[in-house]
């Protein structure tokens, strides 16, 4: 999905009353559901709360189309909301601001995560996320479906993990439609955190060389000092 067109289905989804993908030709009518009712300092009165039913499910835009919106969670969807609206500032210095801030990525997000949710869960041809543990991301692969996904990662990473309370691992986590050409370009990170990982390791490796020899010229030291007194004693 390019931004442009990203931008303006988000522009639609943060109206009260989004117009859907085919408007004008098809026409999104809402029905109103009293949900209960709350006090109104300024009218000093209690009034309805509202609930809008749209006449077409989800304003007319597919699981797919909300979903390749890119946004994965309600943190994704504030950062996107502060970027594009305040200029990508942090929401603590927006001051009056940041209600605003927090109201359209709540609405954006209420709007998306169901969409978001079933794409995950149904999966689809394209990128998934392999996973040997909750915190370790082994990489990405390519599959067709969810089931081909769990096969895949089983038969090229499942070596990797070790210990029986791992044997539900690695398991895989649909993120993206995408093509093989996409997982060249994730697993490239990948490998580039891997790789910053094995440069932290040789550097620890050396600190620890040389914590060592600090420790053994420590026990030398002691050593000499016993054999020393030793002689003195004699």
């Amino acid at each position: 999905m390019s931004l442009i067109n990203r931008d303006k289905i988000v522009d639609d989804l943060l109206r009260r009353r989004p117009l859907g993908p085919k408007h004008p030709y098809q026409k999104v009518t809402y029905e109103k559901n009293v949900t209960g009712s709350r006090w109104c300092n300024r009218k000093r009165d209690h009034i309805e709360q509202v609930e809008l039913i749209p006449s077409v499910t989800q304003w007319g835009y597919t699981d797919r189309q909300l979903f390749d919106l890119g946004f994965r969670s309600e943190e994704e969807t504030m950062a996107y909301v502060l970027e594009r609206f305040f200029d990508g500032k942090e929401k603590w210095s927006l001051g009056k601001k940041k209600a605003t801030a927090t109201r359209r990525t709540n609405r954006l997000w209420q709007r998306i995560s169901p969409a978001v949710s079933n794409t995950i869960s149904e999966g689809g041809v394209g990128i998934y996320k392999v996973r040997g543990s909750y915190h370790w991301t082994i990489g990405y692969l390519y599959a067709t479906s969810k089931e081909e996904a769990k096969i895949a990662a089983k038969l090229y990473f499942g070596y990797l993990i070790k210990g029986d309370k791992y044997s539900t691992w690695p398991r895989t986590e649909f993120v993206r439609f995408g093509t093989v050409s996409d997982v060249l370009d994730l697993n490239a990170e990948t490998k580039a955190s891997i790789a910053g990982d094995i440069t932290r390791a040789k550097s620890r490796i050396e600190d620890l060389k040389k914590e060592i020899e600090t420790l053994n010229i420590r026990s030398s030291a002691l050593a000499m000092v016993e054999s020393q007194q030793l002689e003195a004693e004699l």
